[in-house]
């Protein structure tokens, strides 16, 4: 039998199983000062999230979001900077936001142009440690297009 070496120290064999499993969700947080912060999660949750984060970083949308992404973007994600283009202005607000930005802008005789993900935002993905690696590898090579 192991046994630890102090009574202060926990083991944990290799054979122990958690349950239930989580994984690591990377979200994005203005309002705790910027950056990528670790959320668990439930696993369904997790994969619905990442699924419509790389569609929207493949090369069918270069990055573009569309109004089911941000159906999700806005649930899944809501701190999730984007990027708007109107025909006069540029903004960049979070996606629980862009809807009534829109609504705003529209009201007052601007048209939407298209709605992205801020590149600040992927350069920040890119350089954090719980962003998986599905997710930078493909702003990698969305970067290298």
């Amino acid at each position: 039998m192991f046994t630890p070496k102090s009574w202060r120290y926990s083991v944990i064999l290799p054979h122990t199983i958690f349950s239930p499993p989580i994984r690591p969700r990377p979200f994005f947080d203005v309002s705790r000062g910027g950056g990528f912060f670790v959320d668990m999660g439930h696993e369904l949750y997790y994969s619905t999230f990442m699924h419509t984060l790389l569609k929207i970083l493949s090369k069918d949308q270069f990055g573009f979001v569309l109004s089911e992404d941000l159906k999700h973007l806005e649930e899944h994600m809501p701190k999730l900077p984007l990027l708007m283009r109107f025909g006069f202005d540029r903004l960049v607000r979070n996606a629980e936001d862009v809807r009534s930005v829109i609504e705003l802008n529209e009201s007052n005789g601007d048209y939407l142009r298209d709605i992205s993900i801020a590149v600040q935002t992927l350069d920040e993905m890119l350089l954090c440690p719980f962003v998986e690696t599905e997710v930078k590898s493909a702003i990698k090579s969305f970067r290298a297009f």
